[in-house]
């Protein structure tokens, strides 16, 4: 039960972070530039870093989670997996 309750929160707080994207044109757009390494006015940059911040927050969360056993080898991997991902995307951003 424990081990189903902590995956669907962990699974909440992506889903939230990947709705503002979906939600927000604004965010939308600043990080399709980003991402194609147009450059971001200092407003955008505060914003991208803060949104790096709370996924790094999640993965975190995620790594706690594993640590206390209420994620499995699988499943951490494919987590591993998505950070990697998101790391090298965020650090060929312009600035």
């Amino acid at each position: 039960m424990m081990r189903a309750q902590t995956r669907n929160d962990v699974s909440v707080q992506i889903v939230e972070l990947l709705r503002d994207v979906s939600t927000d044109p604004q965010l939308a757009s600043l990080l399709t530039r980003a991402s194609g390494r147009e450059p971001l006015t200092e407003g955008e940059v505060t914003q991208h870093r803060h949104r790096i911040l709370a996924m790094l927050r999640y993965f975190e969360n995620v790594h706690y989670q594993y640590r206390q056993d209420l994620y499995d080898e699988a499943e951490y991997s494919r987590q591993e997996d998505a950070w990697h991902r998101f790391l090298t995307d965020a650090a060929s951003v312009s600035v």
